[in-house]
Protein backbone atom coordinates (compact mmCIF):
# COMPACT_ATOMS: atom_id res chain seq x y z
CA UNK A 1 0.00 0.00 0.00
CA UNK A 2 1.28 3.38 -0.92
CA UNK A 3 0.69 6.18 1.51
CA UNK A 4 0.05 9.74 0.98
CA UNK A 5 2.58 10.65 3.58
CA UNK A 6 5.22 9.84 0.59
CA UNK A 7 7.02 6.80 2.41
CA UNK A 8 7.33 5.19 -1.22
CA UNK A 9 8.15 8.16 -2.94
CA UNK A 10 10.54 9.35 -0.40
CA UNK A 11 12.18 6.26 -1.51
CA UNK A 12 11.71 6.60 -5.07
CA UNK A 13 13.50 10.23 -5.14
CA UNK A 14 16.58 8.80 -3.10
CA UNK A 15 17.18 6.12 -5.50
CA UNK A 16 17.29 8.45 -8.51
CA UNK A 17 18.96 10.90 -6.58
CA UNK A 18 21.82 7.69 -6.09
CA UNK A 19 21.39 7.40 -9.93
CA UNK A 20 20.12 3.73 -8.74
CA UNK A 21 16.86 4.87 -11.11
CA UNK A 22 16.15 6.71 -13.96
CA UNK A 23 14.45 10.29 -13.82
CA UNK A 24 11.70 8.94 -16.55
CA UNK A 25 10.95 6.20 -14.17
CA UNK A 26 10.90 8.56 -10.85
CA UNK A 27 8.58 10.64 -13.29
CA UNK A 28 6.18 7.91 -14.12
CA UNK A 29 6.02 6.49 -10.47
CA UNK A 30 4.99 10.45 -9.49
CA UNK A 31 2.85 9.91 -11.96
CA UNK A 32 0.93 7.15 -11.02
CA UNK A 33 0.98 8.13 -7.33
CA UNK A 34 -0.75 11.59 -7.60
CA UNK A 35 -3.22 9.68 -9.75
CA UNK A 36 -3.94 6.81 -6.97
CA UNK A 37 -4.05 9.77 -4.18
CA UNK A 38 -6.63 12.03 -6.30
CA UNK A 39 -6.57 15.48 -6.92
CA UNK A 40 -6.53 16.71 -3.42
CA UNK A 41 -2.87 15.46 -3.36
CA UNK A 42 -2.15 17.36 -6.72
CA UNK A 43 -4.10 20.79 -5.51
CA UNK A 44 -1.69 21.32 -2.94
CA UNK A 45 1.22 21.21 -5.29
CA UNK A 46 3.53 18.63 -3.44
CA UNK A 47 3.03 16.25 -6.36
CA UNK A 48 4.10 19.10 -8.76
CA UNK A 49 7.28 20.17 -6.42
CA UNK A 50 8.28 16.05 -6.55
CA UNK A 51 7.95 15.97 -10.12
CA UNK A 52 10.54 19.49 -10.81
CA UNK A 53 12.88 18.08 -7.85
CA UNK A 54 13.03 15.06 -10.29
CA UNK A 55 13.92 17.19 -13.45
CA UNK A 56 17.89 17.46 -13.57
CA UNK A 57 17.84 19.48 -17.08
CA UNK A 58 19.54 22.97 -17.52
CA UNK A 59 16.82 23.83 -20.16
CA UNK A 60 13.33 22.88 -20.44
CA UNK A 61 12.34 20.88 -23.35
CA UNK A 62 9.27 21.49 -25.73
CA UNK A 63 7.21 18.11 -27.27
CA UNK A 64 8.43 18.33 -30.91
CA UNK A 65 7.61 16.00 -33.83
CA UNK A 66 10.80 16.89 -36.38
CA UNK A 67 12.30 14.58 -39.16
CA UNK A 68 16.34 14.77 -38.86
CA UNK A 69 19.23 12.59 -39.41
CA UNK A 70 22.35 11.47 -37.22
CA UNK A 71 25.60 11.48 -39.21
CA UNK A 72 28.58 9.33 -38.70
CA UNK A 73 32.01 9.77 -39.95
CA UNK A 74 31.67 13.30 -41.67
CA UNK A 75 28.63 11.91 -43.75
CA UNK A 76 29.88 8.50 -44.91
CA UNK A 77 27.27 7.29 -42.74
CA UNK A 78 23.58 9.14 -42.30
CA UNK A 79 20.49 7.45 -40.12
CA UNK A 80 16.96 8.46 -40.09
CA UNK A 81 15.72 9.55 -36.71
CA UNK A 82 12.82 11.92 -35.45
CA UNK A 83 13.07 14.16 -32.49
CA UNK A 84 10.61 13.96 -29.72
CA UNK A 85 11.14 16.95 -28.17
CA UNK A 86 13.68 19.67 -27.82
CA UNK A 87 15.39 22.36 -25.46
CA UNK A 88 18.45 24.82 -26.32
CA UNK A 89 20.72 22.37 -25.01
CA UNK A 90 19.57 18.99 -25.99
CA UNK A 91 16.51 16.72 -27.38
CA UNK A 92 15.18 13.45 -27.19
CA UNK A 93 15.38 11.08 -30.77
CA UNK A 94 13.73 8.28 -31.76
CA UNK A 95 15.66 5.49 -33.76
CA UNK A 96 15.03 2.61 -35.65
CA UNK A 97 17.54 1.24 -33.46
CA UNK A 98 19.90 2.75 -31.70
CA UNK A 99 22.48 -0.06 -31.68
CA UNK A 100 24.66 1.24 -34.84
CA UNK A 101 24.59 4.98 -33.35
CA UNK A 102 27.87 5.99 -31.75
CA UNK A 103 28.38 8.01 -28.43
CA UNK A 104 28.95 11.23 -30.51
CA UNK A 105 27.53 12.50 -33.59
CA UNK A 106 26.05 15.42 -35.36
CA UNK A 107 22.07 15.94 -35.55
CA UNK A 108 21.05 17.49 -38.97
CA UNK A 109 17.69 18.72 -38.80
CA UNK A 110 15.61 19.27 -42.01
CA UNK A 111 16.03 23.06 -42.07
CA UNK A 112 19.47 22.95 -41.81
CA UNK A 113 20.69 23.41 -38.79
CA UNK A 114 23.46 21.09 -37.02
CA UNK A 115 24.37 19.99 -33.46
CA UNK A 116 27.06 17.57 -32.28
CA UNK A 117 25.42 15.50 -29.59
CA UNK A 118 26.21 13.57 -27.03
CA UNK A 119 24.51 10.71 -25.85
CA UNK A 120 23.38 10.98 -22.00
CA UNK A 121 20.69 7.97 -22.27
CA UNK A 122 20.25 5.43 -24.15
CA UNK A 123 17.28 2.76 -25.22
CA UNK A 124 16.87 0.40 -27.56
CA UNK A 125 15.26 3.06 -29.85
CA UNK A 126 15.57 5.81 -28.11
CA UNK A 127 18.24 8.49 -27.31
CA UNK A 128 18.63 11.17 -25.00
CA UNK A 129 21.31 14.03 -26.24
CA UNK A 130 22.88 16.80 -25.29
CA UNK A 131 24.16 19.50 -27.75
CA UNK A 132 27.92 19.78 -26.99
CA UNK A 133 28.46 22.71 -29.80
CA UNK A 134 26.06 24.74 -27.75
CA UNK A 135 27.29 27.31 -24.67
CA UNK A 136 24.93 26.94 -21.94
Amino acid sequence: MISKKGGSSALFRVMAAKGQISSGLLRVFLTLLGRMCGTSHLANGRFQAMQEASEKRQHPRMRALKAARAVIGNGHSTFDCTIRNLSVGGAKVVFESTVPIPHVFDLRFEDGTQHACEVRWRTPKELGVVFIDVQA
